[in-house]
């Protein structure tokens, strides 16, 4: 809907639909259970890596909030999945971060993970994965700009942070509080279920 204003700004004159995305929620199913946060074992991040603002979202979280993460969970691991990864995003590979370039299908990373994270700072574009990951179950981070055209809330079906030291202190307050990580789990399937399913 903010692109159809974009539009109009350009070509007052001109007819524009907005189209809902959506998500197979039963597509999702078998990787709907219920994970552990007891042990954290892995965040996801999923996206084009030849998307610029993707790129950009995944050497923030690097720089900025990966340090502070990984200082308080030394075995925490991160999946960074999408295709055409850069040699500048491959050589971020390291013990703990796993470096893919596209894969057949993203349901075994959800199913390994206890949180996605979508620490992007500009760029459009649906927010598709965040309806996966939730019809998935799986807990959302976010930027604002991340979730920004979704009817989310704060708080109630998704997590928003968009400084470093708030983004980790946020996926930290999803580990260690069980009942957060369970609301958001579901919440996030309801909502998508409600609003996104096709």
């Amino acid at each position: 809907e903010v692109e159809t204003g974009h539009v109009h700004a350009v070509a007052p004159e001109s007819k524009v639909a907005v189209i809902p995305n959506g998500v197979d929620i039963r597509y999702f199913e078998s990787s709907a259970e219920a994970k552990s946060m007891e042990r954290p074992e892995a965040l996801l991040f999923i996206g084009s890596m030849a998307y610029a603002p993707n790129q950009d979202a995944v050497f923030f979280f690097h720089r900025e909030v990966w340090p502070l993460l990984e200082a308080n969970f030394p075995d925490l691991k991160w999946w960074i999945v999408g295709r055409d990864p850069s040699a500048e995003v491959q050589s971020l590979a390291s013990t703990n971060i796993r470096v893919t370039s596209w894969v057949e299908d993203v349901r075994p990373y959800m199913a390994a993970s206890q949180a996605m994270v979508v620490p992007l700072r500009s760029g459009g574009g649906s927010r598709l994965k965040i309806l996966e990951a939730m019809a998935a179950r799986l807990p959302v981070v976010s930027t604002t700009i991340g979730a920004e055209g979704l009817s989310v809330s704060d708080g109630k079906d998704i997590l928003l942070a968009d400084e470093s030291r708030q983004f980790a202190d946020t996926v930290t307050r999803l580990f260690q509080e069980p009942s957060l990580a369970q609301r958001m789990r579901t919440n996030g399937r309801h909502l998508v279920e409600a609003r996104y399913d096709w």
